[in-house]
């Protein structure tokens, strides 16, 4: 951060790609740990009105939305080690991020899998 202090470091354009990165990573913490929790219980609720009691959906659904609960909490953890850390704003691309941006696409893609390999549910009956 103390680059961004020094003469002519504020105006470039790199500290203010900084600034913004900054803020997405802000909110992008309550969302990646309140998400999950809540696809959870949604799917969960979904898979248990599409699909016979007993079926393997159900706990597929349960482990998927377990990983990206733990994807979750390994994005917090990474955040709260570069806070900590003095030199965490280096020049080079940030590898943590970009394994937890593939973690959650591979556990996005299983929980699609799952939900469109279910039948949908029946309608309600009036």
């Amino acid at each position: 951060m103390a680059g961004l202090l020094q003469p002519g470091g504020l105006w470039s354009p790199s500290a203010w790609l900084v600034i913004a990165g900054m803020a997405l990573g802000l909110c992008a913490l309550p969302s990646c740990g309140l998400m999950p929790v809540l696809l959870l219980i949604a799917g969960r609720r979904y898979l248990r009105r599409s699909t016979a009691p007993g079926t393997r959906e159900g706990a597929a659904w349960t482990a998927a939305a377990s990983a990206a609960i733990a994807v979750g909490v390994l994005f917090w953890v990474w955040a709260w080690v570069c806070l900590k850390d003095k030199e965490w704003m280096e020049p080079f691309p940030s590898w943590p991020t970009l394994d937890v941006s593939i973690a959650f696409l591979i556990v996005g893609a299983a929980m699609a899998g799952i939900l469109l390999s279910t039948p949908p549910p029946p309608p309600p009956a009036e």
